[in-house]
């Protein structure tokens, strides 16, 4: 009788259905009751390929998939055992006995020896074991799919891709013209980034997007500079009906100098800025002698930039008609391109999501632009804020509470630059600024009334948080509070006293900062206090009702509680971090 009304139901209906299905024997049971449900369950069950892989070995052993299940695969998901892993790229071959020199590992003819390196292996455990090269091993998978039936490759073991699956001759390009969603993240380190002569003699061996028509998502985490031509393509084929743009480079400074080696930029003239003549080439914009129009990106609802310069003829050049979120991470000639887009940003209002990320502009520039847009940009639900001190915190705040009623998370982390910083990291992105401007020793009542805040992330010691509990009091919608501090501040930790030798325990102010939250006179509704910065063993969360270790409380990917918090929370956690290392492998993204 159940399964007849199963039977009448939409295949959306009954994919709904089994999502909510964690057990195998329900599933397996659902795929019984008829032919219908069994194609539905198979469908959903080998709809993704998912596989870790450990990046310091050359060889992986895994289990097959049937053959006969490969027509139902629709993403392809590759990435690192272990998310904290460095880069490792398969170029970084043996070395060359003749010369010394590294070669150029070439993973389609190198032999397996995955039995011999893989310690605790032995045969007997399982026949139907096959032993292969990482690399042989995708290819050989990614060539079993049906033709023009992928609509998600995402590439995260933070190396070159094989030539295999993305060269001009790979699999992908050949067999998945009709991609839709491309996420990347490679590595801009690669040893062979300045044997551009490689890249001539073994076109296989490079990345070629040009087949690529129909991308509605592009991801790419540190590109190397070679791969900049093909990607600046890609975007171009793509814009008319591209969703999701997110781009990640290396730092500015130093990937300014390797792009000049390549020819991407080779009819830059002298009198153009670098800067402004990459990003208008990288997205194809119009020059400045031509009159632009706005019709680049008419469908993009979601922008991220990473390190990417950005111009002012960039932004008279974008259509902003249905733009949700923007994203902005220490990108030279940010403010003027904001500057240029508010007129259509306060013409359409359909921004919801705002992410700034400064640290090289004046404190007083900062101040006033952000002040423009939170004054004229209104129904934002997202607003994460990281910039150079000081600035006039309370008046900033005093504006987002009269402007930006919809406000749900909002994260607030300023930064001091000293002048006795030796360390070239350290005089970039300077230190954390713990009192975030704000008066001391005095109780804040006006700030945040009348908003329904869910989280709030402020760069600020707990002694200071604790003045502006009278104005989070009024908040029964707050869940998260997290104390940001930056990992290169952690040997001053506002947590818990920094000694290798001995076990780590809360300091306490910081002990009684928790205890008057989750206290009888603090933050009844707050379930979850983090610290610490975005990456892994530097983010601690101390739980409600739970015990108030420091080492208990490390975030761990695979406890279960952070996870779901993880999943909760993970967009303000990773907002504005100083670190480019990431809380395990974040979820594909909505389009």
């Amino acid at each position: 009788m159940v399964a007849s009304k199963l039977e009448q139901l939409p295949t959306e209906i009954c994919t709904l259905i089994l999502r909510q299905l964690k057990s195998e024997s329900d599933r397996k049971s659902l795929a019984q009751c008829s032919k219908h449900l069994y194609h539905v369950v198979i469908s959903n069950i080998f709809s993704a390929i998912k596989r870790d892989y450990p990046p310091y070995d050359k060889t992986f052993v895994s289990k097959p998939i049937l053959p006969g299940k490969y027509q139902y695969v629709k993403r392809l998901e590759l990435f690192p055992r272990d998310a904290a892993m460095l880069d490792w790229c398969y170029h970084s071959g043996n070395h060359d006995n003749a010369s010394g020199r590294k070669r150029a590992y070439d993973f389609m003819k190198e032999k397996s020896y995955a039995v011999k390196r893989r310690r605790g292996f032995s045969r007997k455990d399982d026949d139907t074991l096959v032993e292969k090269h990482t690399y042989d091993l995708i290819t050989e998978r990614a060539s079993a799919l049906s033709d023009e039936k992928l609509e998600v490759f995402r590439w995260e073991m933070k190396t070159c891709v094989p030539g295999s699956l993305l060269g001009t001759y790979g699999v992908l390009p050949l067999k998945q013209k009709s991609l839709r969603r491309l996420l990347l993240a490679t590595t801009s380190q690669c040893r062979l980034r300045n044997l551009g002569f490689f890249f001539n003699k073994e076109p296989n061996q490079t990345i070629d997007l040009s087949a690529f028509r129909m991308l509605e998502q592009i991801d790419w985490t540190t590109p190397n500079a070679v791969f900049i031509a093909t990607l600046s393509l890609a975007i171009k084929q793509n814009a008319g009906h591209l969703r999701r743009l997110h781009l990640h480079f290396d730092d500015w400074k130093r990937f300014k100098h390797r792009i000049r080696e390549t020819e991407f930029l080779a009819d830059l003239s002298e009198d153009e800025a670098i800067e402004i003549g990459f990003a208008n080439r990288l997205f194809n914009a119009p020059s400045p002698r031509e009159h632009p129009t706005r019709h680049l990106f008419p469908e993009l609802r979601d922008l991220f930039l990473s390190d990417v310069p950005l111009s002012g003829e960039l932004a008279s050049a974008i259509d902003f008609r249905s733009l949700r979120s923007l994203g902005l991470h220490s990108c030279p000639g940010w403010d003027q391109f904001l500057l240029r887009s508010l007129s259509e940003l306060e013409n359409h209002q359909k921004l919801k999501k705002l992410e700034i990320q400064d640290d090289c502009t004046a404190p007083t520039t900062v101040e006033r632009i952000l002040n423009e847009i939170i004054c004229t940009v209104y129904r934002l639900e997202e607003l994460f804020l990281s910039h150079l001190a000081p600035v006039g915190t309370l008046k900033m705040w005093e504006n987002i509470t009269h402007h930006q009623e919809d406000l749900r998370h909002f994260v607030h982390h300023q930064r001091q630059i000293s002048g006795n910083d030796t360390k070239g990291y350290k005089r970039r992105i300077g230190d954390d600024l713990g009192d975030i401007s704000l008066p001391c020793m005095e109780p804040i009542y006006p700030q945040f009334s009348g908003l329904n805040l869910e989280s709030i992330g402020l760069s600020c010691e707990p002694k200071h948080f604790l003045n502006l509990l009278p104005s989070l009091k009024r908040m029964s919608s707050l869940k998260m509070i997290h104390i940001r501090h930056s990992y290169d501040d952690v040997r001053d930790c506002w947590a818990a006293p920094w000694d290798e030798s001995q076990k780590r325990t809360l300091r306490p102010e910081f002990r009684e900062f928790i205890e008057t939250v989750f206290g009888v006179d603090g933050l009844p509704s707050v379930e979850v206090i983090a610290y610490g910065d975005t990456s892994p063993h530097e983010l601690y969360l101390f739980e409600r009702k739970a015990c108030l270790s420091f080492y208990g409380a490390e975030w761990n990917e695979y406890k279960v509680q952070h996870e779901v918090l993880m999943n909760k929370y993970r967009h303000a956690f990773e907002a504005c971090s100083s670190r480019r290392r990431r809380l395990g492998i974040p979820p594909t993204g909505s389009i």
